[in-house]
């Protein structure tokens, strides 16, 4: 597909009209596929503007300099900002402070530099929808997954229509149809009003898993779901969130789910009692990736522990 000089973006837009849509990304150390995922922001067809933001999270690999390279042609619609040290890497969030409390639009796009759009409209579509959907602060999308030897396959969303998915069942990750945190919604298919991501609690920053929790808080009326294939997720990129999990050894993963159970405390007392199963439910999934983990990394007592756990929330989480 062709990409469009800035000239072109600009005029197709009205004159003298602030973005309507900020196009959040975050990059690290993607060479391979940042060109892909920029080209799928620069493709888009829009009636109104929308702006480009880029964190750039201190690439070592020549990710920066192709970001600069598409910052200088096309200086009105995209806006980097580089890190001189990992912030990742020193336990700081900073896409709050950085890109988002930056972005202009009343709505943002969230997508990461390893995964790319493929539909022109997808911001249209869903702008256009949430716009109908007036009370809905979150939608998403389907989407396509890439392997890392290139083979692609279908989402987990088969056979599904247009649905607003309640609290609940974004809270569960869709329920039994998905399992684990973080496969109900890839990051690359979100756009939320940019209210919710410029309120976030104070603890938002001490979560381990961000996008799980963006989901939720950003869900309160629900989230609207289109069943239009309009992303690409890449899965088990070298770097991404995944290929490093795997990585880690028995004691940071124990920190991991220990951390996010603290924060899936905290989302309790903000959703209220009457999602005490929801939350109980999706403890339970937490602690049983955590029991899922002890026994690959060969740890009976992380084991025991995850398996009492699981055990526990998932008793509370069927209780009436």
């Amino acid at each position: 597909m062709t990409i469009p000089s800035e000239d072109a973006i600009l005029s197709s837009w009205p004159k003298n009209k602030p973005p309507r849509i900020s196009v959040c990304c975050t990059t690290f150390n993607q060479v391979d596929y940042v060109t892909d995922c920029i080209e799928g922001f620069l493709i888009q067809k829009t009636d109104d503007p929308f702006e480009i933001l880029i964190h750039d999270d201190a690439s070592t690999d020549g990710t920066s300099e192709i970001i600069k390279t598409y910052q200088r042609n096309y200086p009105n619609i995209l806006h980097a900002i580089f890190q001189e040290e990992n912030q990742y890497s020193k336990g700081v969030k900073v896409a709050r402070d950085t890109i988002w409390s930056e972005a202009k639009g009343e709505y943002i796009a969230l997508c990461e530099g390893d995964d790319y759009w493929i539909d022109d409209k997808k911001l249209q579509k869903q702008m256009n929808a949430m716009v109908e959907n007036g009370d809905i602060d979150l939608s998403f999308h389907d989407y396509i997954e890439l392997d890392p030897s290139g083979k692609t396959s279908s989402s987990r969303h088969r056979n599904l229509d247009v649905k607003i998915f309640d609290l609940s069942e974004i809270i569960r990750g869709g329920g039994l149809r998905f399992r684990g945190y973080g496969t109900l919604i890839t990051t690359a298919s979100i756009m939320v009003k940019s209210k919710v991501l410029k309120e976030l609690p104070e603890w938002f920053d001490s979560t381990p898993v961000s996008d799980y929790f963006i989901q939720v808080i950003g869900s309160s009326n629900g989230a609207l779901f289109l069943p239009e294939k309009m992303s690409l997720y890449r899965t088990l990129t070298p770097g991404s969130w995944s290929f490093v999990f795997k990585a880690k050894n028995m004691k940071m993963l124990n920190d991991h789910f220990k951390l996010m159970d603290i924060c899936m405390k905290k989302l309790s007392s903000l959703v209220g009692k009457k999602h005490d199963k929801d939350i109980s439910y999706q403890r339970c999934m937490f602690f049983l990736s955590g029991l899922k983990n002890s026994i690959r990394k060969g740890s009976l007592s992380s084991f025991l522990y995850y398996l009492f756990n699981a055990t526990t929330m998932l008793i509370k989480s069927l209780l009436k």
